[in-house]
């Protein structure tokens, strides 16, 4: 791989490779004698120099710069020069650096548990399809995010990552209880530099970033930062899908600074978009492929899982849930390969505006305002049932590599077969306001205090298209499938007589029309869909007032605490966003209970005019 990064304009020191030879050093000569002494000074200087050191990282945990070793706080904090030298370019690279955390997966099938992200184990289970707070909160530039995309694109021109471990409450607008992290992107400083970051991997990805600013006058400068990262697939599809894992991301970001004795205002925007592909989940396990009511769309498959072929001895799947009855967990050889008949697609776009404000009304007391305001959306979709296989032209239900009598086999087994699609939306407008109070005394005592104001309204849906089912959605005026029952040539009139003839009755309560602890209609269009889907949408506000103080008792010893309250409002609502209406045509469509008279001048139209 080679990777030229971040060449600083302004800079006057060369980090050269070893070759034998240190910068500033002496060469071995004729002179060799004449020059002994100087030989020796010098060697004495850079072996001092050389001596392992501390690196001391300045961090605003406490809404203070002071050191990271003087913060009592459980905190692991990288300055800019740190993820230069560790090569961190991604948001994931945080996981295998600090202890106790979990970033989780961003494939699609993960994104049900929330944003994925746990400390010392405590997560948050479902969070976006049930709208719950983050026990671990984001914060970009000191504005909280539900978002996890496009939040540091490729670690670049980042001053400063920290993740701070316990809970937050009183040191931060939103509470979470299992802890924070931190991006601190580079400001607009008074002087001119460039930063540039290229890379070119054997995997055929490319990264390109820019970064560039300075002074307009004594007062104001600028930093715009711009970037794309390309690249092929870096998951393998050996079936006849596409590889997975491809990057497509832009970035562009611009920022402007006024700077005074007393005052100190930055305003940045960020927008980051990937029209690429993302990486899918790997089996890590043998399926059970002999027994019919467990292995579904795996009976009779008779081809190798392409993550385990290295594998010695795995693990036996049965049906949802990893088993372990023979076989082992561990593998030393799993392989990042899959085996699927449908590629990916992805696109999502966040547009983000921070507008970070401080007042030094003292010597010792800055009022700090940060204001935040995001549009995310994320439209993705992969395969969903984990293989190639597919249904025959003659019964989609079965599938097309059986023939003789593997096909009456199927059939006698009443083995259910999928050649599943899943999709995943979720949308997110929040905006932020937060005011603080905070102390920076020369002595022992000082304290944060803050008001702050949240709102969002965000959508999510889980869906899936099967391609193998057997439900048809026919026209009524073919009397031979009207009269039919739903089960006899699988075939119904409409999504309203597939809900009341069978799915609610099989799978919910018709008489409240919920299922799974939500309620179920058919949207507009659906009709003719083979389509199922799982959404719900919410508004949230919040206000809260906390404070947080602290005591240094002396250079080893310090008592700090902190008092916080905080009311919550959150409604479900019927609100489907406008520009994802031609995706969300799907049956059944299990939403959120009906709140229509929630809907505002600004929110999208309610999908059931009859009830609102």
């Amino acid at each position: 791989m080679w990777d030229a990064t971040r060449n600083e304009l302004g800079r006057n020191d060369l980090h050269a490779t070893d070759t034998g030879q240190r910068p500033g050093g002496c060469l071995t000569s004729a002179l060799l004698g004449l020059a002994a002494g100087v030989c020796s000074a010098v060697a004495a200087a850079e072996d001092a120099r050389d001596e392992a050191y501390i690196e001391e990282i300045i961090v605003t945990a406490e809404k203070r710069e002071e050191s990271a070793l003087k913060v009592p706080l459980t905190l692991t904090a990288f300055s800019e020069q740190m993820i230069e030298e560790l090569g961190m370019t991604n948001a994931l690279d945080l996981e295998q650096m600090v202890p106790g955390l979990q970033l989780g997966s961003a494939p699609l099938q993960q994104r049900s548990d929330g944003q994925g992200i746990t400390i010392r184990g405590i997560g948050t289970q479902s969070a976006r399809e049930l709208h719950s707070d983050l026990a671990v909160a984001v914060y970009v530039d000191g504005v909280y995010t539900v978002d996890t995309f496009g939040l540091a694109p490729n670690l670049f021109d980042v001053e400063r990552v920290e993740v701070a471990r316990g809970p937050q409450g009183t040191l931060n607008g939103r509470n979470s209880i299992a802890g924070a992290i931190h991006f601190h992107s580079k400001r607009p400083a008074f002087d001119w530099d460039a930063d540039v970051l290229a890379e070119l991997t054997d995997q055929t990805s490319q990264r390109l970033n820019v970064a560039f600013g300075g002074p307009m006058n004594d007062n104001v400068a600028f930093r715009i930062n711009a970037g794309t990262h390309t690249g092929d697939g870096t998951q393998e599809n050996v079936g006849p899908g596409d590889d997975l894992g491809a990057p497509d991301l832009t970035t562009l970001s611009g920022q402007i600074r006024f700077r005074n004795d007393i005052v100190d205002l930055n305003l940045r925007r960020l927008n980051v978009q990937d029209d690429g592909t993302e990486e899918q989940l790997v089996a890590f396990g043998e399926r059970d492929r002999n027994n019919p009511d467990l292995a579904g769309q795996w009976y009779l498959y008779d081809r190798e899982i392409p993550s385990i072929t290295d594998c010695a001895n795995p693990i036996r799947i049965i049906g949802f849930r990893p088993v372990p009855i023979d076989g082992t967990f561990h593998c030393d050889d799993l392989r990042n390969a899959i085996d699927t008949n449908s590629g990916a697609s992805q696109t999502s776009e966040t547009d983000r505006y921070i507008l970070n404000a401080d007042w030094q009304v003292s010597g010792g007391l800055t009022l700090r305002y940060t204001y935040g305001q995001s549009d995310t959306r994320t439209a993705a979709g992969q395969d969903g049932d984990g293989t190639s296989r597919v249904g025959s032209a003659d019964d989609p239900s079965v599938p097309a590599d059986l023939s003789g009598a593997d096909i009456e086999t199927w059939r006698a087994s009443g083995a259910s077969f999928g050649d599943q699609r899943t999709d995943h939306i979720f949308t997110n407008d929040e905006s932020s306001h937060e005011l603080q109070l905070i102390s920076n005394l020369d002595g022992p005592f000082n304290f944060v205090a803050g008001v702050y104001t949240y709102e969002n309204e965000t959508y999510f849906e889980q869906g899936g298209l099967d391609f193998a089912s057997p439900i048809r959605f026919v026209s009524a005026d073919d009397a031979a499938v009207a009269a039919s029952p739903i089960f006899g040539f699988y075939e119904v009139t409409s999504c309203a007589s597939y809900l009341d003839d069978f799915f609610l009755p099989t799978f919910g309560d018709p008489e409240t029309r919920t299922a799974f602890g939500l309620g179920v209609e058919c949207p507009v269009g659906s009709d003719h869909t083979k389509q199922s889907a799982f959404f719900s949408a919410t508004t949230s506000e919040t206000t809260a007032y906390f404070v947080n103080a602290e005591y240094r008792l002396n250079d080893q010893w310090s008592v700090a605490g902190g008092l916080r309250s905080t009311e919550d409002e959150k409604r479900r609502i019927h609100l489907v966003p406008p520009d994802l209406e031609a995706q969300s045509g799907n049956v059944p469509r299990a939403t959120s209970r009906a709140d229509c008279s929630s809907a505002t001048s600004s929110a999208p139209a309610c999908r059931w005019p009859s009830r609102c």
